[in-house]
């Protein structure tokens, strides 16, 4: 059967005017959902009249209309973004997805729950760059490679930010950790990056974890065993022919899970002290990658995984690679490892990367990154102990991570790459020539007010250029402003030596570690915020 949606016009019509929206039950996911306009517009349609009715329009017609509109909104929408990059706010952010009519309202308002959002829509998004790729920080050669920001208000209006980063390569052997602060309670400047110690013996450093309670900050992350370096790969596979790009010496990737604490911002860090020990488990190498969760009864929840190794530190052949949890009762002092998720199918699948939420029941979700395109869930009914098995959503995934955040008032964020796993040859030169490369180019913010069940689209946080990758997110609502929403990301370039060229070395890269910033939805008015709409729902239930 039809059915109808009715709510009065945005746009300052009288109460007697309608605006009435057709949603074909039948491939309603594959065509407009929209009644055309008598201008052939697939959009809102007002009637001047009560009595006024409307006709289904032919398939044809829908998805032509749908397809001219779709790309004419894109065009628009994409030149106005584009004007808009990099700009930093002077007064506080609104959403334009809040409908409140007259002049700022915008298209946005009224998209379909099928379509994407586009460039320029959604709520208003400013950026900063927090560190620059290719930056040079006191004590290291200049950082060619940065990556897994992680942000964290460390008091009010003080926020940290922490990545992985080297001078050549992912892995390479001078990774490790660098921190910096913002110098302003907006996070728009920041001050000169630090690089943690390794202490006696050189080690790779992976993929920080930041944690606040009262002064103290808690730096997680993963730590290579010295005998866990590979030798660098001067030939080819055939061990004769000498590769154009030698790749050097690399860890493994993972190893041990530690800490280290700090109090306040001028303290010493304390020295390193293993949560999970990469000897444990057959040393398979464990790392992370999200934020940890405080459970309403007080457990600390810290989702990590098992990386396994087929080079240096190698795993035995019968490991898979695993996700679990590791649950601390006192406050960081012990840790017990719970969870053995794991994708069946070959040793090339897996779900990693998760990411915890506390839901309104007192269930716990966690959400994983896969290799099938979507994002697989794991729900655990006795706070983390034990996990059910997981389940592809209906949530699409790039093969990247994603994270989530439950707010204050009980409402669930997503952020996520809004796209299914689908590695292209680029087109063009910037982006490798026709090497295959990845492509994580729409990343996006979802709130939900139902636990997933239905994840409203507000916000495109970044639109990947042309061999450049925006991934990566972890979210920060400030204290100091709850109604504001702070998103650290990376942006990569698939092959950044090709970009560099192209820019004859004089400017116009853009990678590094990015702090994106927008006003949230405003509660109990998701009724009103016509955004794509995305879920969490398992795909057995349907």
């Amino acid at each position: 059967m039809l059915l109808l949606s009715l709510c009065f016009s945005l746009r300052g019509a009288a109460p007697h005017q309608l605006a009435v929206r057709v949603r074909l039950p039948w491939r309603a996911n594959r065509v407009s959902s929209e009644l055309a306009s008598d201008s052939g517009d697939a959009s809102w349609t007002t009637l001047d009249k009560p009595e006024g009715y409307f006709v289904r329009p032919k398939r044809d017609q829908l998805r032509t209309t749908h397809r001219k509109q779709a790309e004419l909104e894109k065009r628009t929408a994409y030149s106005a973004a584009q004007s808009a990059t990099h700009s930093r706010p002077e007064a506080s952010l609104k959403s334009t997805l809040s409908v409140g009519g007259g002049a700022d309202s915008t298209s946005a308002s009224v998209l379909s729950p099928s379509r994407k959002l586009l460039p320029g829509q959604g709520a208003e998004v400013t950026h900063t760059r927090v560190f620059a790729t290719g930056s040079v920080v006191v004590g290291s050669p200049a950082l060619e490679y940065a990556h897994m920001g992680m942000l964290a208000e460390v008091r009010r209006g003080k926020f940290m930010v922490a990545w992985q980063a080297s001078p050549d390569i992912e892995g390479g052997e001078e990774q490790a950790i660098y921190y910096t602060y913002s110098k302003d309670m907006l996070g728009h400047e920041w001050e000169t990056p630090e690089k943690l110690s390794t202490g006696k013996f050189a080690v790779g450093q992976w993929a920080p974890v930041l944690h606040q309670i009262g002064d103290t900050t808690w730096l997680f992350y993963s730590e290579n065993s010295p005998k866990c370096l590979r030798p660098a790969q001067i030939n080819g596979k055939d061990g004769e022919t000498p590769l154009a790009h030698p790749i050097p010496k690399r860890w493994i990737i993972g190893g041990s899970i530690v800490v280290r604490t700090r109090v306040g911002i001028e303290g010493l860090w304390s020295n390193t002290r293993v949560v999970f020990s990469q000897r444990m488990e057959l040393s398979i190498p464990k790392l992370i990658a999200n934020r940890l969760t405080v459970l309403s009864t007080g457990e600390w929840i810290l989702p990590f995984w098992r990386q396994r190794s087929t080079h240096a530190c190698a795993s035995l052949r019968t490991h898979n690679n695993a996700a679990g949890v590791l649950i601390t009762s006192d406050g960081g002092r012990t840790w017990v490892v719970h969870g053995n998720i794991v994708l069946a199918g070959g040793k090339n699948k897996w779900l990693i990367e998760g990411t915890v939420a506390e839901l309104e029941d007192g269930n716990i979700t966690m959400l994983l990154r896969s290799t099938e395109g979507y994002v697989y869930r794991a729900d655990s009914k006795d706070r983390g102990v034990t996990w059910g098995d997981p389940r592809q959503t209906m949530l699409v995934n790039p093969d990247s991570k994603i994270a989530s955040l439950v707010l204050a008032d009980g409402r669930l964020l997503v952020a996520f790459n809004d796209q299914q796993a689908r590695n292209e040859r680029a087109e063009d030169e910037a982006a490798g020539g026709a090497k295959v490369v990845k492509r994580r180019d729409t990343l996006c913010v979802a709130i939900s007010e139902d636990g997933g069940e239905t994840l409203r689209i507000f916000a495109r946080l970044d639109d990947g250029k042309s061999g450049m990758m925006v991934h990566y997110p972890t979210m920060v609502v400030p204290s100091s402003d709850p109604g504001r929403l702070l998103v650290t990301y990376t942006r990569s370039y698939n092959n950044r030596t090709a970009h560099a060229t192209s820019n004859n070395g004089v400017g116009g890269l853009e990678d590094g570690i990015w702090i994106a910033e927008m006003a949230l939805p405003v509660a109990g008015a998701m009724e009103l915020i016509g955004a794509p709409i995305r879920s969490l729902k398992m795909t057995e239930s349907f």
